[in-house]
């Protein structure tokens, strides 16, 4: 686990002002972006980021 504990500090370290404060309510832009690419590439599908809506569960979504 020496490796977990160096990466998680170095990513707190990164940016420690994002610590523990809200996102994006759509989820996090990169996690889009990422499925965005995924869905075109792999699925056909021609979503933008912006129309990409990530969630916790069906009753967050449906709030937001």
């Amino acid at each position: 686990m020496p490796l977990l504990s160096t990466m998680l500090k170095e990513a707190l370290e990164a940016d420690h002002s994002l610590v523990g404060k809200y996102g994006d309510p759509q989820g996090e832009h990169g996690l889009r972006a990422a499925l965005s690419e995924y869905l075109l590439h792999v699925r056909g599908v021609n979503a933008r980021p912006e129309q990409i809506v990530i969630g916790s569960g069906i009753a967050y979504s449906i709030g937001i």
